[in-house]
């Protein structure tokens, strides 16, 4: 399962994924998490707790581009810092992905 962008969650309906993201609302059903700037996306969520307040890493089924529904998460501390992690996936998989290759023994 891959860490994906908001822009690769359109690639990836139907598919399972691990997103992580900024924890903008919550209701105990569902919650809001802001990707990058502007771009949110909704999660059933199973682990409310999880959606208190900080960061969120969700391992989710991507139902649309912008609705996912959670299978497992963990928060993340308030001190998350989501431009680095955003920066990491796009250098993870673009010129410098070679970087960020998984040799299985």
């Amino acid at each position: 399962m891959s860490r994906v962008p908001f822009e690769a969650l359109s690639r990836s309906v139907s598919q399972t994924v691990r997103i992580v993201g900024k924890v903008i609302s919550s209701d105990g059903k569902t919650a809001r998490l802001e990707l990058e700037p502007g771009k949110i996306v909704t999660v059933c969520a199973i682990a409310p707790d999880h959606y208190q307040s900080g960061f969120v890493e969700v391992i989710c089924k991507v139902k649309t581009p912008t609705e996912c529904e959670e299978l497992k998460s963990v928060s993340f501390d308030s001190d998350f810092d989501l431009e680095l992690y955003n920066n990491m996936l796009k250098y993870s998989s673009g010129r410098y992905s070679s970087l960020f290759m998984v040799v299985r023994a």
